[in-house]
């Protein structure tokens, strides 16, 4: 089995429900999981997501990511598809 990647949803430093629901459902597709946090001061939701059983957790923790934007979301998550081809 390949890999399954869950992008983590936070709010204002917080991890939404939603994203410990993907977590369980991509349990159930098999594989090895492991997530995508983006946002500004996101570095702690790594360990909570590992906590949870997550394997390796990707981090991209920058100040111009405070907001959502869908186009700088995009592009962090295009670059770390490219550069690790889940």
């Amino acid at each position: 089995m390949g890999k399954v990647w869950i992008v983590a949803e936070q709010r204002e430093g917080k991890l939404k429900k939603v994203t410990f629901e993907m977590v369980t459902l991509a349990r159930k597709i098999g594989g090895e999981v492991e997530g995508v946090v983006i946002g500004k001061d996101v570095k702690g939701l790594a360990s909570e997501l590992g906590e949870y059983g997550v394997g390796k957790i990707y981090v991209a923790d920058h100040p111009d990511l405070e907001q959502y934007t869908t186009a700088k979301y995009t592009r962090v998550l295009a670059d770390l598809i490219n550069k690790e081809k889940p």
